[in-house]
């Protein structure tokens, strides 16, 4: 069996991360909420959307370790392999090596390196940096999710389930039912995982 994740928003969870780096550079009050879009949302309302692109770099680079895995997403994945001890499981994520704006930070390696610190059982890695590939685009991540004969694919957003080849299983993993209008197969706990696999 071959399961691949997403990465940013399905596996690490930055909630809270955006705001306290837009405050701790001025650009927003107290009083917003903390998820990702107020921040985007209040910054580009005030004419300051340029900054959140800055943010998001600093956010994905030197900040990633203000950020923690996805709830329960251990608890999952633990389950999932005590189930089937020979699962084969991927990260394919979207993501471009360095930010487009500020400063010139590895956000691969940034990745990488949490995935090392933070997704592993027992102390051995979930995720053999061998299982862990970056694209540049959404069409070279899904061509990569073929190529990789995944079983059953996770990701937060809807454009990349929906364009999954047909053979693909693939959940939208949604724990705040954002999307409760797309009619995608849909996970919202990553302790039931086992449910939606067997």
């Amino acid at each position: 069996m071959k399961v691949g994740f997403d990465f940013d928003n399905t596996l690490i969870n930055y909630y809270g991360v955006f705001f306290e780096v837009a405050y701790s550079k001025g650009l927003i009050p107290l009083n917003i909420k903390k998820d990702k879009n107020s921040v985007k949302d209040y910054l580009n309302k005030n004419s300051q959307g340029e900054f959140f692109t800055e943010i998001q770099g600093l956010v994905y680079g030197k900040e990633i370790f203000r950020s923690s895995p996805s709830k329960n997403i251990l608890i999952g994945l633990n389950d999932l392999l005590k189930k089937e001890n020979k699962a084969n499981l991927f990260i394919v994520s979207h993501k471009t090596k360095y930010p487009f704006i500020g400063e010139k930070i590895d956000l691969r390696e940034a990745a990488n390196r949490w995935i090392k610190k933070n997704l592993k059982l027992n102390e051995k890695s979930i995720f053999p940096e061998k299982n862990i590939f970056y694209e540049s685009t959404i069409e070279e991540k899904i061509e990569r999710i073929n190529n990789l004969k995944c079983d059953y694919y996770f990701d937060d957003l809807p454009i990349i389930i929906e364009n999954l080849p047909s053979h693909i299983k693939g959940f939208l993993y949604d724990p705040l039912n954002k999307y409760r209008e797309i009619n995608l197969k849909k996970i919202s706990d990553w302790k039931l995982i086992c449910n939606y696999l067997f």
